[in-house]
């Protein structure tokens, strides 16, 4: 057994070199007198047919993920009427009177959740009674009027609107806000 490891490079050398170039020596080019025996013909370097490889196909690229659309905002309300603080506890009075309902009831219901605010909203809630959208739409078609869920922030069809579902005994819709 050798100890270094160069004799070990050197016997390599011996026996590795040599048959490298009797392999290469074996696969050599043929002569211009070579025939090629399942040709028939005179084998040459000219002669002899050049194949390319066929052309693999190219790998088809994989469908991109559709975009996921980015949230757009709601459409924001149209814009409804502006009244005053006068013209809106005018609306009180009257509807009221209308439905026959204690008018400081519906004016504290309308300061507890809105701040008497007509533009106000929280979440989905809406207005000076802070209307959910199913709310809004039920107790509008009760009462014959247009459901447009916009109309929660015009004064005057929410207090009418409030009016008519006290006078209906479902003050239990606001169940944080309605005096004792």
């Amino acid at each position: 057994m050798l100890t270094k490891p160069l004799s070990w490079l050197k016997l390599a050398g011996v026996i590795i070199l040599p048959l490298t170039f009797l392999a290469l020596a074996h696969f050599s080019v043929p002569s211009k007198d070579f025939v090629d025996p399942l040709v028939d013909q005179p084998a040459s370097l000219s002669a002899l047919p050049i194949v390319s490889p066929s052309p693999s196909p190219l790998p088809s690229p994989s469908p991109l993920p559709s975009p996921i659309p980015s949230p757009s905002p709601g459409p924001s309300p149209s814009p409804q009427p502006e009244f005053t603080g006068e013209q809106i506890h005018g609306f009180f009075e009257k509807y009221a009177n209308e439905y026959h309902v204690d008018v400081n009831v519906l004016r504290h219901i309308a300061v507890c959740e809105s701040g008497f605010n007509p533009q106000a909203r929280y979440l989905s809630y809406a207005g000076l009674f802070q209307f959910s959208p199913h709310t809004w739409t039920f107790y509008r078609q009760l009462l014959g009027q247009d459901p447009n869920l916009d109309l929660r922030f015009h004064a005057q069809e929410a207090v009418r609107t409030a009016a008519y579902i006290l006078s209906i005994n479902h003050a239990y819709i606001w169940p944080n806000c309605v005096p004792h």
